[in-house]
């Protein structure tokens, strides 16, 4: 059995933020495209950031990595 290798916390910080921003992003994504499945993707993608955003595990990676939750959320609902 291989020993693990050490927690990179610059590696799971980067992780994370990509993470977040990706749901920031989502969270504002169009849904008004002529093409229903578009829509309907997008619309799931949408909706599934923004049950993200409003979760407790969002709260807390954000504790866990100093990311400023506040700010993310506003510009995610703006």
């Amino acid at each position: 059995m291989k020993t693990p290798r050490p927690y990179d916390e610059k590696g799971c910080r980067s992780l994370m933020c990509a993470l977040v921003l990706s749901a920031v992003e989502d969270a504002n994504i169009r849904t008004d495209y002529k093409l229903a499945t578009r829509n309907a993707e997008n619309l799931l993608h949408q909706q599934t950031a923004i049950e993200f955003l409003r979760s407790p595990l969002f709260r807390s990676f954000c504790t866990n990595f100093r990311l400023p939750a506040d700010k993310i959320l506003r510009a995610a609902f703006k």
